[in-house]
This record gives structure tokens, C-alpha cells and sequence, in this order.
């Protein structure tokens, strides 16, 4: 009777640890040894995103190109990944406020080097009234005004010309020749590294009265509202010799400067 109660009792065992042991796989059927994918889209930006944020700006210059008035910016990216973008224009009373944006792929690892840049960015002048504006990239001014509209018409004569008028004065106390000739000019001075270009002259003898007045005419459609203008004069003998000439610059036309009382200082050369 012992003996079928321990015989029994081995079957169960044995039944039970048979259960427990994993049944091996079917031949010829494959067995996926891969390791489970990770998402890592939570901690890495979509491939192709552009992280922007506004340009660095360090300067603003006026220049016209193609007719058109054009704001050249100047800065600094923080890398060499990152470029500018888009900019948007607003008037604000008599100011023209650009917005620029810089951006760079946010899924590149770049160097923290900062990488100087320049971009030309055309104003925008449709539709504004005429007068002068001032213009800023990013709250940075440029360093001149614009000019947007014609000239007034009280600046123009009846055949479409415009003129400088005024003065040539000195201080010293010199006799000049009877015979002395006074050159006046109306020059383009913009360029420090260019010859001035002569928009209008006047030549006379030396007046019996001081300051010696003139007017030079010239054609406003010559004018560029953001170059400089300027006045020259000279004072020759007969024959050519060099008496007086002026030493400053006296600005006219643009970028606020008048058209007319404009005095001329000239003062003696040589010994």
C-alpha cells in the first residue's frame, strides 16, 4: 500500500516539472534576437526644423543699387551654420524699422564661432510720403537718412532745373586782383576715393561786393537722394594762378542740408 501512495505521489512530480520546462523551438523556424527599438523623437528636433532668432546687427549703410535704395547690414552669427533669413518692413512716423531673422538647422552640431556676414536688404519706399526717413535693422540706425519723393517744386526753375545759391566770403584781410575769377561748383562727393562728379558750375569776375554772390544750376534728376552734395569754390588770378580756395566741406541738397543762403569760406593759399 506504501508503495502505491510514493509511486503515485513521483507521477505528480514528475507531470509538474515537466510543465515548467520551455518547449524547444520548431526546427526551421526563426528565432527574432533584435533589440527593441527606442523612440528618439522626445529628446532630437524633427530632422529639416530651423531654430531662428533676430540677426546680430552692428551696422547699417545706405546704398543704392540698380536704382533702388538698399540697407547693407553687417554682424555677427554665432556660427558658421547660421544664416539670415527673411526680414519685414514697418513705417513708424518718419522712421523705416526692418526686422531681420537668423536661423540654422536645428539638428546640426556647429562650432561656437562667431562668423561675420553681410546682407543687402531693398527698402521697401512704395506708398510713403515724401520727406526724409530714418531707417533701423533690428533697432540699429544707419549711419544717413533716405530721401523719399521728388524735390519740392519751389526748389525747381520753370524748365525743370534746380539751383544753389549764396555766398563766396573770406575773413582775411587780402586786396585781390580787379581781374580775379571765382569758380563755384556743385559736386557729388560720396565717394572718398573717386574724383568729386560736377553737377553745375558758375564762373565769374570778383564782384565789388562781399560775400560774392551765386547761383549754380544744375538738373535734379542727377541728384541720388542718398548720396552727398557738396560746394567748392576757388579764386584765380588772370592767368591762372591759385589764390583761394575753400578748405571745408560745405554740404548741400541731401540729407537735410539747404539749397539756398549757402555760404562758401574760402582762404588763401601758399606763401
Amino acid at each position: 500500500m506504501y508503495r502505491l501512495f510514493f509511486t503515485t505521489v513521483l507521477l505528480i512530480l514528475a507531470l509538474g516539472l515537466a510543465g515548467c520546462v520551455m518547449p524547444p523551438p520548431i526546427v526551421g523556424q526563426p528565432v527574432d534576437t533584435r533589440a527593441p527599438e527606442v523612440d528618439a523623437s522626445a529628446d532630437t528636433p524633427p530632422e529639416g526644423v530651423i531654430e531662428t532668432s533676430p540677426a546680430n546687427v552692428s551696422s547699417v549703410t545706405i546704398e543704392e543699387e540698380d536704382g533702388e535704395q538698399v540697407a547693407v547690414v553687417q554682424g555677427d552669427h554665432p556660427n558658421s551654420c547660421t544664416k539670415t533669413g527673411d526680414s519685414q518692413q514697418e513705417v513708424v512716423e518718419n522712421t523705416i524699422e526692418i526686422s531681420l531673422v537668423a536661423g540654422q538647422p536645428a539638428d546640426l552640431m556647429c562650432s561656437q564661432m562667431m562668423t561675420p556676414y553681410s546682407d543687402a536688404i531693398v527698402i521697401d519706399t512704395a506708398g510713403l510720403e515724401p520727406g526724409e526717413y530714418t531707417v533701423e535693422v533690428n533697432g540699429v540706425a544707419a549711419d544717413e537718412t533716405i530721401t523719399v519723393g521728388e524735390m519740392e517744386e519751389a526748389a525747381r526753375g520753370t524748365d525743370g532745373q534746380a539751383s544753389v545759391t549764396g555766398g563766396v566770403n573770406y575773413q582775411v584781410r587780402i586786396a585781390l586782383p580787379d581781374d580775379a575769377i571765382v569758380q563755384v561748383q556743385l559736386q557729388d562727393i560720396s565717394r572718398a576715393d573717386a574724383p568729386a562728379i560736377i553737377l553745375g558750375e558758375e564762373t565769374f569776375t570778383i564782384p565789388g561786393q562781399m560775400p560774392m554772390p551765386y547761383e549754380v544750376i544744375y538738373d535734379p534728376a542727377d541728384v541720388v537722394p542718398n548720396h552727398s552734395y557738396g560746394m567748392a569754390a576757388r579764386i584765380t588770378s588772370a592767368d591762372g594762378k591759385l589764390l583761394m580756395i575753400n578748405d571745408t566741406i560745405v554740404p548741400v541738397i541731401t540729407r537735410g542740408n539747404p539749397s539756398e543762403n549757402v555760404e562758401i569760406m574760402v582762404v588763401p593759399v601758399g606763401g
